[in-house]
C-alpha cells in the first residue's frame, strides 16, 4: 500500500461566549528512512517528502510550531523541519493521543506518513470489534518494526490499522483530519523493481508473516471510520493491491521523491482549490499522465469540502519583483509550481492586469521572466512594473520530448547479443534530423523509459522502474536482431508509441481547466452484469454473452473524471459514453482507447459523434468494451485484435478529444496504433507511427507550437482522460 500522512488543518474563527477563538492549522508528519531491521529494505524519499510537505505547509500558513515531525532522517539542504522525535511505534501514537487532546473544534489536522506498510491477518475478533472483510488488518511499519509471530497476529514496532482509526477517531470528533497514506500495504511481489523506482510495501515474509495476499474480491479496509462527528478525507496513494513509487525527480535536484507526494505538492503549489475532491480528480489525472503503470490514487471521504483558502478557485497568484537594471521579472515561485521556461505568467497590480511576461529560467522555488507583448496586450513599460507585482500562470509548457536513460553497465554481459543491443541503441542516438524528440540519459536518471538489456532482450522499462520478464504484466522489448539497423528501427518504432500515448496524456493534464471543458460534460458509466462476473471468474474463455442484452436492463454504476474509486474493470465488462453539450456551438468528440501495452484504439470511428448544441447525454451507441481474453475463430469482435488469447490487463483508460464543430469533421482518429512489441512476437508496423503531439495539438486548436497547450481562439478544444485499472476475472473474486 501507501504511506501514511496525516496533517491537522484549521481554518474557522469560532465564537465561544464572549471569547473568540480562532480554529489552527495543525499537522503531525512522520517519515521512516532507515528501518532498524536488516531485513526491511532502507528508503530514500521519505526523508526529502517530509521537507518537501514542511515546506508546502509554511507556504499555506502553518506556523513551524504548530507542525510536528517524526522522522529519523530530514534532507540535509534543507535546514528546516528539525524532528521531534524518532518515528517509533510509541512515539507516533503519544503525537496522536496529544493531537486529539489539545485540538479544538473546527480545527483543520493534517497527518502524513511517508515510509513502509504491510498486512497480517486477521486475529480472532474481539466482542465488538470490526471484522476485517479481507482477513487482513493493514499494518504501518515504524522504524522499529520488528519480526513477529504469526500465531499472534503482532508486528512489534508495527500498528495496526484499527489502533490507528481509533486514534484518528479521536482527532476527528473536533477538527477536521486530512489524513494523506502514501505506503504500500500489499501487491508488488512478483515485480522486479530496479534501482529506478523503490516500492514501499515489506513482503509479510521479511516479518516472519504468511505471506499469502488478502483476496481480490474483498471489501477494501478503510481507514476512515463512518458515524463518527466531526469531517474527514483520506488521499491514498494507491490501493491496495498496488504499489507506490519513489523515484529521482530531475527538477527537483534529481532527489528520490514518492511519486504521488511530489504529484500533491505540486498541484497544492500551483492552484487553488476549492474542495477536496476537485483536488483528488487533479491529482488522480496527473498520475494518470505519468508513464508506466502508475496505481489510481484512492481520495474518500468529505470530498466537498473547502481546502485551505479553497473558497477561491484557479490558479494561484505569487509575488514579483521588477529588476529594472537587467529588465527582468522575479517570480516567486518556479518548478514546483508548474512553472518552466516558456511559461507565461499575467503580470498584475493592485490596478488590474499590466501586461506579461515570459519566463526564461527557473529553478525549484523561483524564476526569471521578461515582458512581452501577448494577448493583444502590449508589452508591459518599465514605469507600470514599478509598482507591487502579483503573477499568476496563464500558459503552462508542456513538454513533448521523451526522456530514455541508456542501459546499465551491468546489463552488458559482453556477448555478442548485448553488443548488437548496445549499437543498436548508440545508432538511435546518432541519428540526425530524427523527427523523434528524445532526450538520452545515463542510466539512472530520472527517466520516462529505461532501457534495460538481458537475454537478447531491450526491455522498454516504465518510469516507475518496474521490470516484468514474465506472466501477463510482462514488460514491452524488442528481441535483438542480427542487423544493428534493424533493432533500431524497431526500437524507435515502440519509444514512438510510448511517446504518442504519454504525450496525449500530458495533454489531458494541461487543458481540463478551459471554460470550453467545463462546458461539455462527458460522463462515462460502468454496465457489469453480475451474474456474469461469476461466470468468468470460474472460466474466463468465453464470449461476453451479455453484451447481447440492452444496456438499460442493467444498473450503471457512474466512473468519475479520473477516477477517485480506483475503479477495476474485467472480462465483459462495459462502460458505456454519454456526452451533454452547453456550448453554445456543435462539437465533435474523438474516443481513443488507451490500453496498457502502449496501443490506441479508435471508439465509434464509424460513426462519430457530433452533439449540437444543447442537447442532453446520448447513451445510445458509444461503448468501450473490456475483453481479457479472444478468441476470433468463435467471437466476431476479436477479429479486429492482431493477437488472440490473453489481453492486456493494468492502467488504461478512454481519452475524449472534443472541438467544436466546423464545416467538416475533426476528427483524430488517425491516431489509432497498434501496442508496443512485446519480446516473444513480432507485430506489424502502425500506419501512422511518427505522429508527434505538435501535429495533434494543431489539427485539434490547441496551440502547442506557440501557445503551448492553451485553447486556440479560432478553434476551441479540450481533452478529458478517464482512468482505470482493467484486471484478469480472478482478481475480483476468489
Amino acid at each position: 500500500m501507501h504511506r501514511a500522512r496525516r496533517v491537522l488543518l484549521l481554518t474557522i474563527l469560532v465564537m465561544v461566549c464572549p471569547v473568540t477563538v480562532e480554529a489552527k492549522n495543525q499537522a503531525l508528519l512522520i517519515g521512516v528512512s532507515n528501518y532498524q531491521l536488516a531485513a526491511i529494505p532502507k528508503l530514500k524519499a521519505p526523508k526529502n517528502d517530509v521537507a518537501l510537505m514542511w515546506d508546502l505547509l509554511r507556504d499555506r500558513g502553518f506556523l513551524a510550531e504548530d507542525i510536528d515531525v517524526l522522522a529519523d532522517e530530514i534532507d540535509p539542504d534543507h535546514k528546516q523541519p528539525i524532528p521531534h522525535g524518532m518515528p517509533t511505534a510509541n512515539n507516533i501514537l503519544h503525537e496522536l493521543d496529544a493531537l486529539a487532546a489539545r485540538v479544538k473544534k473546527n480545527d483543520l489536522i493534517v497527518v502524513y506518513y511517508s515510509g513502509h506498510g504491510s498486512y497480517i491477518r486477521q486475529e480472532t475478533p474481539k466482542v465488538g470489534e470490526t471484522i476485517e472483510q479481507s482477513g487482513f488488518n493493514q499494518v504501518l511499519l515504524a522504524i522499529d518494526a520488528r519480526e513477529a509471530d504469526d500465531i499472534k497476529a503482532e508486528v512489534p514496532g508495527g500498528i495496526l490499522d484499527k489502533v490507528l482509526k481509533t486514534k484518528f477517531d479521536a482527532i476527528k470528533e473536533k477538527a477536521f483530519l486530512w489524513l494523506i497514506l502514501d505506503s504500500c500495504f500489499a501487491g508488488g511481489l512478483t515485480r522486479d523493481v530496479t534501482v529506478y523506482a523503490t516500492v514501499h510495501f515489506v513482503p509479510p515474509s521479511l516479518l516472519n508473516l504468511d505471506n499469502t495476499p488478502p483476496p481480490f474480491d474483498a471489501e477494501p479496509n478503510r481507514w476512515i471510520a463512518g458515524g463518527i462527528g466531526g469531517k474527514q478525507v483520506a488521499f491514498l496513494a494507491a490501493p491496495e493491491d498496488s504499489p507506490a513509487f519513489e523515484k529521482p525527480v530531475s527538477d527537483l535536484g534529481n532527489k528520490p521523491y514518492s511519486l504521488f507526494t511530489q504529484s500533491l505538492v505540486r498541484l497544492l503549489r500551483g492552484e487553488n482549490f476549492v474542495s477536496y475532491r476537485s483536488l483528488g480528480e487533479a491529482i488522480i489525472s496527473k498520475q494518470a499522465a505519468l508513464p508506466g503503470n502508475v496505481p489510481t490514487p484512492v481520495i474518500e471521504g468529505d470530498l466537498d469540502q473547502p481546502i485551505f483558502e479553497g473558497s477561491v478557485a484557479g490558479p494561484r497568484m505569487w509575488d514579483a519583483k521588477y529588476e529594472e537594471a537587467a529588465g527582468e521579472i522575479l517570480v516567486d515561485a518556479g518548478s514546483l509550481q508548474g512553472i518552466a521556461t516558456d511559461t507565461i505568467v499575467s503580470l498584475e497590480t493592485s490596478q488590474g492586469l499590466v501586461g506579461y511576461g515570459e519566463v526564461e529560467s527557473s529553478n525549484m522555488l523561483s524564476s526569471l521572466a521578461h515582458p512581452i507583448p501577448f494577448h493583444d496586450k502590449p508589452k508591459p513599460s518599465a514605469g507600470q512594473l514599478k509598482e507591487k507585482l502579483m503573477a499568476r500562470v496563464v500558459r503552462s509548457t508542456i513538454d513533448l520530448t521523451l526522456k530514455v536513460a541508456v542501459p546499465r553497465a551491468v546489463d552488458s554481459d559482453g556477448s555478442k547479443t548485448s553488443r548488437a543491443g548496445l549499437q543498436a541503441i548508440e545508432l538511435l542516438q546518432k541519428e540526425e534530423n530524427s523527427p523523434l524528440p528524445i532526450r538520452w540519459l545515463e542510466a539512472g536518471g530520472s527517466a520516462d523509459v529505461y532501457l534495460r538489456l538481458i537475454n537478447g532482450v531491450i526491455y522498454l522499462v516504465p518510469g516507475t522502474g518496474e521490470l516484468v520478464r514474465e506472466g501477463r504484466r510482462q514488460t514491452p522489448g524488442i528481441a535483438i536482431s542480427d542487423s544493428d539497423e534493424v533493432t533500431a528501427a524497431d526500437l524507435k518504432e515502440n519509444l514512438w508509441r510510448m511517446l504518442r500515448q504519454l504525450n496525449l496524456r500530458r495533454a489531458a493534464n494541461e487543458v481540463q481547466g478551459t471554460d470550453f471543458a467545463k462546458a461539455v460534460d462527458v460522463r462515462l458509466n460502468l454496465i457489469r452484469d453480475e451474474d456474469e462476473v461469476k461466470a468468468v471468474i470460474r472460466n474466463e474463455k468465453q464470449p461476453c454473452r451479455s453484451w447481447d442484452r440492452d444496456p438499460d436492463t442493467i444498473p450503471p454504476r457512474p466512473l468519475e473524471l479520473g477516477s477517485l474509486a480506483g475503479i477495476k474493470l474485467t472480462h465483459c465488462d462495459r462502460v458505456r459514453i454519454e456526452v451533454a453539450n452547453r456550448w453554445p456551438k456543435a462539437v465533435d468528440v474523438t474516443l481513443l482507447y488507451l490500453d496498457s501495452e502502449g496501443g490506441i484504439g479508435a471508439v465509434g470511428k464509424d460513426d462519430q459523434p457530433r452533439v449540437k448544441a444543447g442537447t442532453a447525454f446520448f447513451p445510445q451507441k458509444y461503448q468501450v468494451k473490456i475483453v481479457t481474453w479472444c478468441n476470433a475463430k468463435i467471437w466476431g469482435l476479436c477479429k479486429d485484435f492482431k493477437t488472440t488469447g490473453y489481453q492486456p490487463i493494468g492502467a488504461e483508460g478512454l481519452l475524449v478529444i472534443i472541438t467544436e464543430a466546423g464545416a467538416t469533421d475533426h476528427t483524430y482518429y488517425y491516431l489509432a496504433q497498434e501496442r508496443l512489441a512485446k519480446a516473444v512476437e513480432r507485430r506489424g508496423r502502425a500506419e501512422r507511427a511518427g505522429v508527434p503531439l505538435e501535429e495533434l495539438l494543431i489539427d485539434a486548436g490547441l496551440h502547442p507550437g506557440q501557445a503551448r497547450g492553451i485553447v486556440d481562439k479560432a478553434v476551441p478544444g479540450a481533452i478529458k482522460l478517464f482512468s482505470w485499472d482493467v484486471v484478469p476475472p480472478a482478481e475480483l473474486g476468489p
